[in-house]
């Protein structure tokens, strides 16, 4: 927590946001589930974010 360094499978990333806890929820930058293979695809005409594992 609090740092923007985060790894996948051993190789380091910078996020653009450090992840943070507030009120006892953990909150991460959308950015980072690309990491994990994921695809996003913004609609903004819906005000929605596709998430694609």
């Amino acid at each position: 927590m609090g740092s923007k360094t985060v790894f996948y499978n051993g190789k380091a990333s910078t996020l653009s946001t450090a992840p943070k806890v507030i009120n006892g929820v953990t909150y991460i930058p959308v950015q980072s589930i690309k990491g994990l293979g994921a695809t996003l695809q913004l609609n903004a005409s819906k005000n929605t974010l596709n998430i694609e594992m």
